[in-house]
């Protein structure tokens, strides 16, 4: 008996050192790829935040087939200081960048990035188009392999045969830096013609290569459109009819707007064509407008790219994909062409994710900002959340998106020497421009989008607003550097 219980006793020993290492084995293989993907000044104009006449049929689909964040905001409407947050998990001030020309090596040297951190947990990281704010591409702290700047590529990316026999004319080497160059550019030339069908290309042959790897991967994508010039080929631009795009649902500034600094729109007015001043004429908004439109058409184009390559690789069933627009932007809303403001077209920002054995078709309409996509990837993949990290981890919403959630999402914007420290709660935004140096405030907007969706008057001296007024003032004094419960 004694001999037989100990046959027993190692035969259950090596099946449970099997079953464990069985397990652990299927624990690393069964890790998430990220498939990480970035759209450069898109404004949630696409069918599944409601847009009637875009289209945009595969980034609907993988909203269908996933989570859409219906209210997600962006912590600062330019490209730079917005990416090095998002990327970090932690908010503008915290890492001192407001501008596009500061990197967050030069100011948080040691900091951690999204991609770092799942590199440091057995991941490679490989990075193509525009991610960081260009020059970050060469991080090799972040990437497992050089990354590909938006440097590398022709960044106007014109193509039509007149517009470059014009420029070649002119000699000009920075294709944008003359107002000879249009803001628009359409050419009947394949996708790859422009700089964002070269990076779907890029990324498709390194999924077939990362296929093929011992790693998880890490793969993000950052296109150039819509971002000015809105250029793309001509298919896309025949999607459209100019008489039917629709124009801004209010051109004016809203009533009793404090005295202070407002974006001239002086990106747009450097292009050849557009009015240097003042307001732009209806045919010239019509044809941003449309050019807009086919751009972002074009993106989804590249995003369904991607997306059938991950299917065609085998790749879809163990893989994140995280879909997002680095901020808003203006067409022509509060007469503005940009995103240079705390108005909510420019702040408003696409989140869309799609997670492997987490239901689909889900619009949530719980706050969330771009500094809760890094806590809730490393919870989504098993890993820890650093201490750094100033968001909250959107999990439980996935599993639950009606339970309460928190109060608020917080967004800034220097103009000049005023920053402007903006609070958005699920009814209300209230804005305090603060002068730089000294905190003294010199403006506050407060916005009702429940009867007044398109910002057309500023409440923020009406009588029968103030304690809201009040209650969102002391929110954000107090409660800046973090999320509100």
């Amino acid at each position: 008996m004694n001999r037989f219980m100990k046959i027993i006793f190692v035969v259950l020993t090596l099946s449970g050192t099997i079953w464990i290492s069985c397990k652990n084995t299927d624990n690393n293989t069964e890790k998430p790829n990220i498939l990480f993907i970035a759209s450069d000044d898109l404004r949630p104009m696409l069918g599944s935040y409601g847009s009637t006449h875009i289209r945009t049929p595969n980034i609907d689909k993988l909203a269908e087939e996933g989570t859409v964040f219906l209210k997600n905001y962006c912590q600062y409407p330019l490209c730079g200081p917005t990416r090095a947050s998002l990327l970090t998990g932690m908010r503008p001030d915290a890492i001192r960048i407001w501008g596009n020309n500061t990197h967050i090596r030069e100011t948080v040297p040691d900091i951690v990035t999204l991609p770092q951190h799942f590199k440091q947990h057995g991941y490679h990281t490989v990075g193509y188009g525009k991610l960081y704010h260009n020059r970050d591409m060469d991080d090799s702290l972040t990437w497992s392999e050089p990354g590909l700047p938006v440097e590398g590529y022709h960044f106007g990316d014109y193509n039509n045969p007149n517009t470059l026999a014009m420029l070649k004319k002119r000699g000009e080497e920075d294709l944008t830096s003359d107002p000879i160059a249009p803001p628009t550019d359409s050419a009947d030339v394949p996708d790859n013609a422009y700089s964002d069908g070269q990076f779907a290309d890029m990324a498709i042959q390194a999924m077939k290569r990362l296929k093929q790897g011992e790693k998880p991967f890490f793969l993000a994508v950052g296109f150039i459109r819509p971002h000015l010039p809105f250029n793309c080929p001509k298919k896309y631009w025949d999607m459209y009819d100019s008489d039917q795009i629709p124009m801004a649902e209010n051109s004016e500034l809203p009533l009793n707007f404090p005295d202070i600094p407002v974006y001239t729109s002086w990106w747009m007015r450097h292009f050849r064509g557009m009015p240097k001043s003042g307001p732009f004429p209806e045919p010239i908004s019509r044809h941003l407008n449309h050019a807009y439109s086919a751009c972002v058409s074009f993106i989804d184009a590249q995003v369904g790219r991607l997306l059938n390559a991950l299917k065609e690789y085998g790749l879809e069933d163990n893989t994140i994909v995280v879909f997002w627009g680095d901020h808003g932007y203006l067409l022509g809303d509060h007469g503005i062409y940009g995103k240079h403001t705390n108005f909510e077209k420019a702040v408003h920002s696409p989140l869309i994710l799609r997670v492997p054995g987490y239901r689909g078709n889900q619009r949530i309409d719980k706050l969330t900002e771009f500094v809760d996509i890094y806590p809730s990837l490393c919870e989504l993949s098993g890993l820890p959340i650093p201490d750094h990290v100033q968001g909250i981890s959107f999990v439980p919403l996935l599993q639950d998106p009606k339970q309460a959630w928190k109060r608020a999402a917080f967004s800034q914007y220097l103009e000049g020497e005023l920053m402007g420290y903006s609070i958005r709660t699920e009814r209300y935004r209230y804005t305090k421009w603060v002068q730089q140096g000294t905190g003294d405030t010199k403006g506050i907007e407060f916005y009702d989008y429940q009867n007044d969706p398109y910002e057309k008057t500023n409440l923020a001296s009406s009588e029968s607003h103030q304690s809201v007024v009040m209650e969102l003032g002391k929110i954000l004094n107090k409660s800046w550097q973090g999320a509100v419960p």
